[in-house]
């Protein structure tokens, strides 16, 4: 039987075409390749794998000033929790012992971790503009806003270090989502580049071949996350475009 030889890609598709047919190629290959029980947690560790979160700690200087404030979506204590008043948001991954891959996956997840972190601080403030100004905020000028600031931080300093602190955080917020979308594309495109030599290094070990399903599930995460980033950010930016008003407004004021 004469075996099919599959054509190189057109070179008249588009570049971007082929990078994503690329990609799915490669990970489709990952994923016929990988071991399908996989190995013991111990075994994982002692192969390299090792599992992260993303913290404000790890999204940069920025971010630091929100850490364990009820404005931190990535904390889990207890006392955060109960500050916070919702669920933790966890975001997992895995390095390996592999320069680029590691970075890829750690960058991939920052990314995805500032774009959570815009979505929560959004809500709260839209939440904190109604609980420190009530439902009609919308309809206020700017001196009106001020007015009702300066009575709330007199009456009310609770609600009024809230809002400032929501405030502060939805200006990061928007300075960070401008590069959002663009990082997220770029790095998907490196993503079907880089895969390739990271399989390569781990088939020429038969033990820490074991991890090819990992970093199978690890890529495919890793893709969800940069299409939910690129399809998500623009709406969000659209959100907080919608806010710049009073944004500005209390920038003045704060």
């Amino acid at each position: 039987m004469l075996r099919r030889i599959h054509p190189p890609l057109s070179p008249h598709l588009s570049v971007k075409t082929r990078r994503a047919l690329s990609l799915g190629l490669a990970l489709l290959l990952i994923s016929a390749l990988s071991a399908c029980g996989g190995a013991s947690s111990k075994t994982k560790r002692r192969l390299g794998m090792k599992s992260h979160y993303v913290s404000l700690a790890t999204l940069g200087e920025a971010y630091k000033a929100f850490r364990q404030s009820e404005l931190d979506p990535f904390d889990a204590s207890p006392k955060v929790k109960r500050r916070r008043g919702s669920a933790t948001i966890l975001i997992k991954y895995h390095s390996y012992k592999l320069s680029e891959l590691d970075a890829m996956l750690a960058e991939g997840a920052s990314l995805y971790g500032a774009y959570r972190f815009a979505e929560f601080v959004s809500e709260r403030f839209d939440r904190a503009l109604i609980k420190a100004l009530g439902a009609d905020w919308e309809q206020m000028n700017a001196a009106e806003l001020a007015a009702e600031l300066s009575v709330l931080r007199e009456r009310k300093p609770s609600r009024y270090r809230a809002l400032r602190d929501a405030h502060s955080a939805t200006l990061l917020s928007v300075r960070l989502d401008q590069s959002l979308v663009g990082s997220a594309r770029a790095l998907y495109e490196e993503v079907s580049g880089s895969q390739r030599g990271a399989l390569e290094q781990l088939k020429r070990s038969p033990k820490r071949s074991l991890l090819l399903g990992d970093v199978a599930q690890d890529l495919k995460r890793l893709s969800v996350w940069l299409k939910k980033i690129q399809s998500g950010a623009p709406a969000l930016a659209k959100r907080l475009g919608a806010r710049k008003g009073v944004i500005t407004a209390l920038s003045a004021v704060f």
